[in-house]
């Protein structure tokens, strides 16, 4: 399954070394390997969220539920339940994400 946590780690590491946004590596995401986005996008509203950006955190988590419904991704339930679970507590995910 394309959507390893690893990897979405080891790219946004690759983007805060170069200086980077990380805006500049979740463009060409979708058409090169839309497995990592959601994935990615999770680890960015982690680091978001950890450095006080709730607001932003919350926009980068609904935007990954949303990309994988827009690029018919295979989900894995399990990761997402705990995902789900990790966010909510953390005040982050949205209600219409647990109906997606």
């Amino acid at each position: 399954m394309p959507q390893d946590p690893k990897q979405a780690s080891s790219r946004l590491r690759r983007c805060r070394r170069s200086g980077r946004s990380a805006g500049s590596l979740v463009a060409p995401l979708p058409s090169r390997l839309p497995g990592a986005l959601g994935v990615f996008l999770e680890h960015a509203a982690r680091a978001f969220h950890s450095n006080g950006n709730r607001a932003y955190a919350t926009r980068l988590f609904a935007r990954a539920r949303k990309d994988e419904i827009a690029y018919d991704l295979k989900i894995d339930e399990a990761r997402l339940d705990a995902v789900l679970l990790e966010f909510a507590l953390a005040g982050i995910a949205e209600v219409k994400a647990f109906s997606l």
